[in-house]
């Protein structure tokens, strides 16, 4: 139990030391996610939705090459499984973060 609170106050930390750029993504998905209902309605396009779960797992394939040398480290220090665990999702969570982008920004350019 005392791992997850330490969990939990490093990420309170983590939003405390950056929440400027926090709100600013957030200021962003909410703005591109209202300009695209506004001029094309629905939140969520079935046509759309392939364009950017392609262009997310592309996100996801960069941020797991880029993470590792972002950091500091390597793919030589990664000894244990638990390391390479930690990577995938923080690869795939930072991608799915950015699909609020991605998505609205494929609705616009493809006028779905």
């Amino acid at each position: 139990m005392e791992g997850l609170s330490l969990g939990f106050y490093m990420m309170v930390g983590y939003a405390q030391t950056h929440w400027l750029v926090i709100a600013l993504f957030i200021l962003g998905a909410i703005l591109l996610n209202a300009a695209s209902v506004m001029k094309f309605g629905g939140l969520v396009k079935q046509s759309a939705l392939k364009p950017t779960l392609m262009v997310g797992l592309a996100i996801a394939v960069v941020l797991f090459l880029a993470i590792p040398t972002l950091s500091g480290s390597s793919f030589a220090f990664m000894a244990y499984w638990l390391d390479w665990a930690l990577l995938i999702f923080m690869a795939v969570g930072y991608a799915i973060a950015l699909l609020l982008w991605v998505h609205p920004i494929v609705r616009l350019v493809k006028g779905v």
